[in-house]
């Protein structure tokens, strides 16, 4: 049997509660072993009690033999107790004539409920705790014998037995809940999944489809496009976000999550967070506001300003969705070390009842105001993890009809200029959306689906490039070893080969005629345990899908940027 640390007179109340020890209703088997405990011992009385000290009581979960009023209440003040000794040391307790012990004989059960000879065996929680006894009793002296102990202890042992099943019944039967509950709540993510994922597909494929077809009267205006277009963008984003929710959860349960910890303007990624949700706001006719206290301008934070930003863009996000008239008001205090954060909505609020359950993933609101406003389950239990990730606090306030509030406190200490990274790259000019720094390059494009190919190929192509096409690994080696090639995308995961070992060959091939180009990986893994191992394998740089015609411009300049003064 182990034994567990000393459990607090709460915990230890707890327990027997649910373990329903101390409860009235009668156990057959608990009955069945107390009853055989006086017929092999031959005594009038035998009991199994439960001691609690913080109640002051004894209470007899089986017993016979007692007066029909301590049967009835099945407890007796710890004044009338024997058994508590037996708890209190962990050990049997032997008593031939009570009237004669030095320690028993003012305790009042010998004289209210004629305890004369008494012989108990401790009883315990699967963790080893003693919480009471086995015991019987004679109303006349008793020279109990060594045998009488072993049986008595064997018959103990099967109680201990009974209640360790009663708490693996238990165990499995809350298990078992849970695991329902958790089903039912996925099998609800999976529809509200689904329609959320077929709401921007269908606006992608409807708008393409228009745009395809060009009907007279149909998109055929470069406004009609335009607005087109947008909503194409505008699905593909939303598609994007979802994606990136439930990739997130996975690599938060999966402890994969990491951060990323440098100085940031504080002001600038809220303002920043602020500006992507205004839009959607002013079309709701609601306000969204945000103030600092404490917290200079241009003043520097040590912490994850993405991952911050995420959190309170989940947040912002939630807001907007819940509030259809009114406003959302952002609040911000700082600390030396720290930044506490309010953000208040006069939404349509959430139950109390609801408020434990908002953290938990895959589960929603109230199923009508989910599915009238939309959403995963998964944007909350996201903000919560990665709170706890950034060693913080998250906790909400709210009443149904009167808003929402999130208090959220972060770790995220002032850090003097002269201290932040030189090297963040802040001053430097930003290029040119337009600029043709590709112009007379050529680069080969590898991967093994068409509409990347395409895509890479278009972006490639307005920065000036020339760009040739690879299907797979195999095709993208033939072609690498031939031409002469300025930068290679080679794809991670393509059938043959895989970039990496594209890569991998192409260093080792004598037939390589571009060894000095550049080597940028594709790939839409991007854990940094994914990315150290590109730049290990030889890749100049990495960029990341869904491509992005300002992504590839920050994979790019850095590369071609003229080389500096050498140093001496």
């Amino acid at each position: 049997m182990t034994h567990a640390l000393p459990l607090t007179p709460d915990a230890y109340d707890v327990q027997l509660r649910e373990l329903g020890l101390v409860e009235h209703h009668s156990e057959d088997a608990l009955d069945n072993l107390t009853s055989l405990a006086a017929r092999v011992l031959n005594t009038p009385t035998a009991m199994i009690s439960v001691v609690q000290p913080s109640q002051d009581r004894q209470f007899f979960k089986s017993c016979i033999g007692l007066p029909d009023m301590v049967s009835e209440l099945r407890q007796t003040p710890l004044s009338h107790s024997f058994c508590q000794y037996v708890q209190a040391t962990g050990q049997p307790l032997m008593v031939d004539d009570s009237r004669d012990n030095g320690q028993l004989r003012d305790n009042e059960a010998v004289r209210d409920l004629h305890m004369i000879a008494y012989l108990g065996v401790p009883i315990h929680l699967p963790d080893g705790t003693a919480i009471g006894a086995l015991c019987v009793v004679d109303r006349k002296p008793r020279p109990w014998q060594h045998g009488d102990l072993e049986t008595l202890q064997q018959l103990a042992l099967t109680v201990d037995h009974l209640i360790a099943l009663k708490q693996a019944r238990d165990s499995a039967e809350a298990s078992e809940a849970t695991a329902r509950r958790e089903a039912e709540a996925r099998k609800t993510f999976l529809a509200h999944m689904s329609h959320e994922i077929r709401t921007p597909l269908n606006g992608i494929i409807g708008s393409t489809d228009l745009l395809m077809r060009n009907v007279t009267g149909i998109a055929s205006s470069p406004r009609q496009q335009g607005e087109l277009l947008r909503t194409v963008n505008r699905s593909a984003q939303s598609l994007e976000r979802l994606l990136n929710d439930a990739l997130d959860i996975a690599k938060i349960d999966a402890g994969k999550m990491e951060l990323a910890p440098t100085p940031f303007d504080l002001r600038e990624t809220i303002q920043d967070v602020v500006q992507l949700f205004s839009a959607n706001a002013a079309r709701k006719g609601i306000e969204i506001t945000h103030n600092f206290t404490d917290i200079a301008v241009g003043e520097l934070r040590q912490g994850d300003g993405f991952r911050l930003g995420q959190v309170l863009g989940n947040l912002l996000s939630n807001a907007v969705k819940f509030t259809d008239h009114g406003r959302v008001c952002l609040c911000l205090r700082g600390t030396p070390q720290a930044v506490h954060i309010t953000l208040r909505d006069s939404g349509c609020g959430i139950a109390p009842e609801q408020i434990d359950a908002l953290f938990k993933p895959f589960v929603q609101a109230e199923p009508t105001t989910a599915h009238s406003k939309g959403g995963t389950g998964l944007g909350m239990a996201i903000v919560q993890q990665m709170v706890q990730l950034m060693g913080g606090r998250i906790r909400a306030e709210s009443l149904p009809g009167e808003g929402t509030t999130f208090f959220l406190s972060l770790p995220m200490p002032v850090v003097a200029p002269a201290l932040a990274d030189p090297d963040r790259g802040d001053d430097q000019p930003p290029v040119e959306a337009d600029a043709q720094i590709l112009r007379g390059k050529r680069v080969l494009v590898a991967d093994d689906s068409p509409a990347n190919r395409l895509v890479l190929q278009k972006l490639l192509e307005s920065l000036g490039a020339e760009v040739d096409k690879a299907y797979d690994g195999g095709d993208a080696f033939g072609r690498a070893v031939t031409t002469r090639y300025d930068i290679l995308f080679l794809d991670i995961q393509m059938p043959g080969y895989s970039g990496l070992e594209v890569l991998e060959k192409l260093r080792a091939s004598p037939r390589h005629v571009a060894h000095d180009a550049l080597c940028i990986a594709v790939t839409g893994n991007t854990l940094p345990s994914q990315v150290q191992q590109y730049r290990d394998s030889g890749f100049d740089a990495w960029l990341s899908k869904p491509l992005r015609h300002s992504d590839l411009i920050r994979a790019l300049s850095p590369l071609l940027a003229p080389a500096g003064p050498a140093e001496a």
